[in-house]
């Protein structure tokens, strides 16, 4: 919670989190092995060609010189060595890149499409929603007792869907008899996301979240979470997660509970399965806007990451061929929207220049990687370095399965992709000779599934080989590209 009574937080300091945290921020710090650790939430992932140049520059700055883009579609700096300083901290709050509140900056974690507003088949354009509970939230202090991690999605229901990505809250938009509505689902164990059945008018989700949300933060506040966790049901967390409050209530009591809080109308129906997960690679590439004679172009970011000189130029971009607006993603990619299609090739052009690829086809699209071992303690391997040894070796020996997805995870924690893939490559230490690395080799699609990751295929192979391994492993099964839930 807040600070009550002796004095108000200083700008750069933040109440509701130590000084060090698990969950990376921008009002404390995080430390890893390559330096502190800044983690900017991007509500929606929109950010305008200013608030691009302010990063830029932060990186510069303050960092290594480049951007990493996260699985939820936020951007990290790594290697910082000193605290950001008032005038900077204040700076990004001025261009919306940080809360007003310092103890409400980590609840900023708010996903949509990346396509939201532009894509052909959507059934309604969240962008809105995305902005109005940005700023609710920061209308409300109290709200800093909710965990940083809690996190809410609103899905459009477009072809480029984030329908699927674990979220606490997640509100995905359907077409009915009584014509769009969003369809509530809230986040269950281990990422699954159990849909309650129930159904809302656009104008009523926003209430929703905030029912969910008071019933949520009061549980915490009062302790209850702590005797239930006790009878059995203990886990390893400051406060619970949603999930936690679901389990302890159950399901029916607590969806009665967030009905009356909300004083909104619903509509009870059979839950349904998710909608397909989009591919890993199906924004990349050009497409064409729901927007006459326009298009969007997905840029390849390898592994997440840009350089602060290649962020200024693709904000430039944006601003000389379209509407000054960068669209990230959670598969950790880029996307640039209003761009005249008559264009766009002298777009790619230009992007190219700057050493990046649109292709669908390149390798990168198809891989995420943790910060491996040089930035984080938990790692096993220099999960990096690896997979830009995979991408090189495999691009111009095998075109990837369209379509494909491969993660390689330094350690069981998955932080980098919390969803299973079709290759998981789980980082090992390897006996005999001390530093060596390998991977535990998984795949999907197959009926003995034996752990979240899926299959065990092969055990501790050295990291040198993998290259080879994985050829042989995408020549010899098929792959459908669905992230598997």
């Amino acid at each position: 919670m807040r600070c009550t009574g002796k004095r108000k937080p200083l700008l750069h300091e933040s109440s509701s989190q130590s000084s060090v945290s698990a969950c990376p921020g921008l009002f404390y710090h995080t430390p890893a092995l390559d330096g502190t650790l800044l983690r900017v939430r991007i509500p929606g992932g929109l950010l305008n060609s200013l608030q691009s140049q302010v990063l830029a520059d932060l990186a510069t700055d303050y960092g290594d010189g480049h951007l990493y883009v996260t699985n939820r579609a936020n951007l990290q700096i790594r290697a910082v060595e000193t605290r950001l300083p008032p005038d900077r901290l204040q700076e990004l709050q001025r261009f919306g890149l940080a809360a007003r509140d310092p103890d409400l900056d980590p609840l900023r974690n708010i996903m949509t499409s990346p396509t939201a507003g532009i894509d052909p088949t959507e059934r309604y354009d969240t962008r809105f929603l995305v902005s109005i509970l940005d700023e609710y939230i920061q209308s409300r202090p109290d709200w800093a007792g909710l965990p940083p991690k809690f996190s809410v999605c609103f899905d459009g229901g477009g072809t480029v869907s984030v329908a699927d990505r674990p979220n606490d809250i997640s509100l995905v938009a359907i077409e009915s008899s009584a014509g769009v509505l969003f369809r509530l689902r809230l986040g269950g164990e281990a990422g699954q996301l159990w849909d309650t059945g129930l159904l809302l008018q656009p104008e009523h989700c926003i209430l929703m979240v905030i029912a969910i949300s008071e019933l949520y933060l009061e549980y915490i506040q009062h302790g209850g979470w702590r005797q239930d966790l006790a009878l059995g049901r203990r886990v390893k967390v400051r406060r619970p997660r949603l999930r936690h409050l679901i389990t302890a209530w159950g399901r029916e009591q607590f969806l009665e509970r967030a009905i009356e809080g909300s004083t909104v109308p619903v509509i009870r129906t059979i839950p349904t399965p998710l909608p397909c997960a989009s591919t890993p690679s199906a924004h990349l590439g050009a497409h064409p806007q729901r927007q006459p004679e326009f298009s969007y172009l997905g840029i390849v970011l390898p592994l997440g990451q840009l350089s602060s000189g290649q962020m200024r130029e693709l904000a430039a971009l944006s601003e000389t061929y379209g509407s000054g607006t960068l669209r990230l993603t959670p598969w950790q990619n880029l996307l640039i929207g209003d761009l005249p299609t008559e264009q766009v090739a002298q777009v790619r052009t230009e992007i190219a220049q700057m050493g990046l690829d649109c292709s669908p086809e390149n390798y990168y699209g198809a891989l995420m990687a943790c910060p491996g071992r040089l930035g984080c303690a938990a790692a096993a391997t220099d999960t990096p370095s690896h997979a830009v040894a995979l991408a090189q070796y495999l691009q111009p020996r095998l075109s990837p399965p369209q379509p494909v997805s491969i993660h390689f995870s330094g350690c069981e924690k998955s932080c980098a992709q919390s969803l299973s893939s079709d290759i998981t490559l789980l980082g090992t230490p390897l006996a005999g000779e001390e530093g060596s690395e390998g991977y535990d080799i998984y795949i999907q699609g197959h009926s003995n599934r034996e752990t979240r990751f899926g299959h065990l295929l092969h055990e501790a192979i050295p990291a040198h080989q993998v290259p080879q391994v994985v050829e042989e492993i995408l020549r010899n099964n098929p792959f459908d590209g669905q992230d598997n839930r």
